[in-house]
């Protein structure tokens, strides 16, 4: 059974996506790279556009804090994955030691130790025989990371991506 901490969150900001995910982001980071000196964070999409209002480089810069942190808002490159994507460059004593590419997805949780998570879904379709069908509304998804890879029966070849609903 979930407590009502783990259903509702409260964090820094207005937005889940542009706050709680970014943050909960630079927290793994740090734990990834504690010898980490500085971070160069770059926001793309959503982020981007509507970072600055809804305090997502203060909010990573807090976090990072008190590793030196640059946030860049690059509002040209598309970035089709995800529209809230962050990557973040890490640097010690100068020098490059990694970068990872962030996709946040805000109020949604993911147990690091179990794999188990949760996620609403604002849209989604079903699939019915591998075809595309009637979208959906305020599904959740909730599973293991570990059960979801060994279930896939098939991956498509057609990717492509549409505005949604």
């Amino acid at each position: 059974m979930q407590s009502i901490r783990e259903i509702y969150k409260t964090g820094r900001g207005p937005s889940s996506s542009h706050t709680m995910g970014p943050e909960r982001a630079i927290k793994i980071i740090r734990s990834l790279y504690p010898d980490a000196d500085k971070l160069a964070v770059t926001l793309y999409g959503s982020l981007a556009l509507t970072g600055a209002g809804h305090g997502t480089d203060k909010v990573i810069i807090q976090t990072a804090h008190p590793v030196r942190c640059t946030v860049v808002h690059d509002e040209k490159t598309d970035c089709p994955v995800h529209p809230n994507t962050m990557d973040v460059a890490v640097y010690s004593g100068g020098k490059l030691i990694a970068t990872r590419r962030i996709y946040s997805v805000g109020g949604g949780s993911v147990n690091p130790v179990t794999g188990e998570f949760n996620f609403a879904v604002s849209e989604g379709y079903l699939i019915r025989n591998g075809k595309i069908c009637e979208p959906v509304r305020g599904a959740s998804l909730v599973g293991k990371g570990s059960d979801v890879i060994m279930d896939i029966d098939m991956v498509g070849q057609n990717l492509e991506t549409a505005q949604g609903m």
